[in-house]
C-alpha cells in the first residue's frame, strides 16, 4: 500500500470517528430526554467510548453459536439466491442487506451507548446517595 493510500484511509477513519462521535453524543442526549437525566453534560470521555466500542467491535467480539448457525444457513439462502435470481434482483437484494446493515449497526452502537450511559447515571446516584446518608449520619 503506497504513502497516499494510508493517508487516505487515515483520513477517512477519523472522518468516520468524528461522525460518531456525533452520533454518540445525540445518542446520550437522546438518553438523557428519554430517562430525564443529566448524562450527557457529565461525559467528556467520548473518544474513550469510541475507542472501546471499536476495540470491543473489531479486536473482542467473538461470534456465539447462534450467530455462527445463522451466518451458515444466510449464507446457504445467498447461494440459493444466486442461482435463480437475475443480476438485477441480485443488485436489489444488496441494496436492501445494504440498508438492513446499517440499521442493525445503529441499534448496536445506541445499545451500547445507552448501556454505558446507563451504568454512569446508576454510579452518579450512587454516589449522590452515599454522600447524602453520610451527611445526614453526621449532623
Amino acid at each position: 500500500m503506497n504513502k497516499e493510500n494510508k493517508q487516505e484511509k487515515l483520513t477517512m477513519k477519523i472522518g468516520e470517528m468524528a461522525k460518531m462521535e456525533c452520533k454518540f453524543k445525540k445518542y446520550l442526549e437522546d438518553f438523557d430526554e428519554q430517562f430525564e437525566t443529566h448524562t450527557a453534560k457529565r461525559m467528556t470521555e467520548i473518544p474513550l467510548l469510541l475507542t472501546v466500542f471499536n476495540e470491543f467491535i473489531q479486536e473482542n467480539y467473538k461470534p456465539s453459536e447462534i450467530y455462527n448457525l445463522a451466518l451458515k444457513l444466510r449464507n446457504q439462502i445467498k447461494d440459493e439466491m444466486e442461482e435463480t435470481f437475475t443480476k438485477e434482483e441480485l443488485e436489489l437484494i444488496e441494496q436492501y442487506q445494504f440498508y438492513e446493515d446499517r440499521m442493525s449497526d445503529d441499534m448496536i452502537e445506541q445499545a451500547f451507548i445507552y448501556g454505558y450511559a446507563m451504568n454512569d447515571e446508576l454510579r452518579y446516584e450512587a454516589k449522590r446517595q452515599f454522600h447524602k446518608e453520610n451527611n445526614s449520619k453526621i449532623q
